[in-house]
This record gives C-alpha cells, structure tokens and sequence, in this order.
C-alpha cells in the first residue's frame, strides 16, 4: 500500500507545475481568439472562479478525512450512482492524459524531430511517468518541488530579454468589445483551473492539512500570475499577431539574445516543455490509476500501473486526430471539463450540506494519522 507522506507545499508546487505547462504554449493563442487583448484582464478575473473548487475539494476532505472523490461520492450518492459518476469521471481523466501526451509529441515532432515517430515520445513519455508512479507520491511531489526552481529560471531566461520589446500600448484599449470576450476568456482559464480537482486523489497523504488552505490559495494565485504575465508579455511583444500562431511563446523564443552570442532559445523552451509535461504527466497519471485502484478494489495499484498506462497511449491517438482539430474542439472540451471537474464536486458539497454532514471531532491531523493510509490507494 501506499504509505508516502507529502507536505502542503510539495502538493501545491506540483499542480502549480501541471497547470504551467500547457497553459504557456497553447494557451495564449486560444484565449487570444475569445478575449481578444483584453486577455489579461481574463487572467485577473480567472482565480474567483478557480480559488473555490480548491476549497471546495479541501472542504470535502476534511467531511471525509483519509478519502478521495472516488470514495467519498458512493457515501454521498449511493453505490449504483456513485459508481457510474465515477466511471465518468474517471473517462475525462483518461481523455485528459490522452490529449496532454498528443499535445507533447505532436510539439517535439513539428518543432524539434520532425522525423522521429510520435509514438516515440509518447511512449517515453508514459513508461517515465509509470516509473515515477511505482515510485510513489512522495517521490513525485518531491521532485516537483525540485524542478519547480529551475523550470522558473527557464522560463524567466525565455521572457527576461524581451521585456524591453513590450509594448504596452498593444493592450488598449481596454475592453473595447464590453465585458463578454473578457467572461469567455475568463470562463476558458478554468480549463487549468479545473485541474485542482485531481488534488483529491493526493489529500489523503497530506502530512500537515492544517495548512492547506494556505498552500491551495498561493497555487491558485500562482496560476492567475503566471498567466497575467505570459498574456502581457506575448500580447505586448506580439499585439494581433498572437491569434496567427499556434505556440507563440516558441516564436519569441527564437527572437531571444542574451549578451549578444546566446540565440536561439527554442531548445531552452523544449527543456522546460519536457521537464514540466513529466510533472503533469505525473499528476493526471497517478490520478488515474488511483481512481482505479479505488473503483474496482484494487488491493495493489502498482499492479495497474502498466494497463493505465497502454489505455494512456490509446487515448492519445484516439482522443483528437491532431492539434489542428483539437483546436476547433477546444470550446467544447473546455465545457465538458468545467462539468465535469468544477460542477461534479460542487454538487456533491451540496449534497454532504443537505445531509448534513459534518468534519469529524478530531482535528485534521489526528484523522489522517489515524487512518494511516488506510483508505488511500494502493
């Protein structure tokens, strides 16, 4: 059984890490075409709407101290209910691995190795983050926290030389179109934001919950930051330009001069493409094979690690056939998310509400400590 123990800010650095992936290459161009230059004020509004499901889920923990979603909705719903809605949820968990590692090796073979098979990566890809799951939660969270230092250094030596090339006068005016394509981009963000449901799976090894609030707020604040400043910095160097790319951040990547002989850092981006895709990989992989474990009983999870990870490969090949049309799908996976990652858990706070359900007497700490992972996946 899994016996690992994380702290809070271990818990926070890796979602923050999962949600700054893909947020910083294809995000800007798909918030672009809804909000428009007014993207950056998308990003401000974003955490009123992200920062609750943290609460929610943390709220849910501590009415189901030691439990995950996966346990705590066959409490809240019944079996027969639960256990469908559990399936469903755990189908969009699979979707989502399928199309982050379409969208990783679709990347490195259009932009890095043209002539090396997709599969390739893919496959890398899914067998590191397998490893990395047998290795246990405390492993991933820990490397988390150390990667998460460096990929900012990447990303700062990206942005840094360019700053000077921002032109603020690119984001005016302001809200020229009214508020509406400023909601949409608003309502969009929540796609990563969505993410921070998937915390559920990692509560139960949680070894200082008291401090989770704190720690879920700065990686809510850490996302809308992170994506304020990609907004303003690729809107300010780029202006209208932005909707006429794909990855902008890798165009002004290879605009990028330090000290007048360092060009070209594209590659530098593929680092930080690589290391932080593996952290999401991570947490979207552990999930899953988590919420298995739990659904079906799973006495050993490392036992189904490998089959998750085949379903993983399948689903990237399945899920869209290629980024082009994943593009044009994007609005409505971005509704099918927010059901089911921000509304699913709203319904069953509501639901513990109506019945009644209380956190038990005993703190946070005592229950987790107690139940020693008893309840957590295998």
């Amino acid at each position: 059984m899994e016996q690992g123990k994380i702290s809070s800010a271990q818990l926070a650095c890796l979602f923050f890490m999962a949600a700054l992936s893909t947020s910083m290459l294809t995000g800007p161009s798909f918030i672009f075409t809804l909000a428009d230059r007014d993207m950056w004020l998308s990003a401000v509004l974003s955490p009123l709407i992200g920062m609750p499901l943290i609460f929610i889920i943390i709220f849910l923990h501590k009415l189901f101290p030691g439990q995950t979603i996966m346990q705590y909705n066959r409490t809240l719903l019944g079996k027969s209910v639960g256990t469908l809605l559990s399936l469903l949820f755990l189908f969009n968990l699979l979707i989502l691995n399928g199309i982050q590692t379409r969208q990783f090796f679709d990347f490195m073979s259009q932009n890095y190795f043209a002539k090396t098979p997709g599969i390739l990566f893919a496959a890398s890809m899914t067998l590191i983050g397998a490893i990395a799951i047998r290795c246990g939660v405390e492993i991933i969270c820990r490397i988390a926290m150390l990667l998460t230092p460096l990929i900012i250094l990447i990303v700062f030596a990206i942005i840094l030389p360019l700053t000077k090339e921002i032109d603020l006068g690119r984001l005016l005016p302001i809200m020229e179109n009214g508020f509406v394509p400023v909601a949409k981009g608003t309502i969009a963000l929540q796609t990563w934001f969505s993410m921070y449901a998937y915390m559920s799976f990692f509560l139960p090894f949680v070894s200082n919950p008291k401090r989770l609030f704190h720690w879920g707020s700065m990686a809510a604040l850490w996302t809308a930051a992170t994506f304020l400043s990609a907004f303003v910095y690729i809107v300010g160097v780029l202006g209208e330009a932005v909707s006429n790319y794909m990855y902008p951040l890798m165009i002004l990547s290879r605009y990028v001069e330090i000290f007048e002989f360092i060009e070209h850092l594209d590659s530098l981006l593929m680092l930080f493409w690589v290391l932080d895709v593996f952290l999401r990989t991570c947490m979207t992989y552990f999930a899953v094979t988590a919420g298995f474990a739990q659904l079906f009983g799973t006495i050993n999870m490392r036992a189904i690690v490998m089959p998750v990870g085949l379903l993983i490969l399948c689903f990237s090949f399945w899920s869209i056939p290629n980024l082009t049309a994943f593009r044009s799908m994007t609005s409505i996976y971005t509704i099918y998310y927010i059901a089911i990652n921000m509304a699913y858990p709203c319904l069953l706070l509501a639901i513990a509400k109506l019945r009644g359900f209380r956190p038990p007497p005993s703190s946070p700490d005592e229950q987790t400590l107690s139940m020693n992972g008893a309840n957590a996946p295998s």
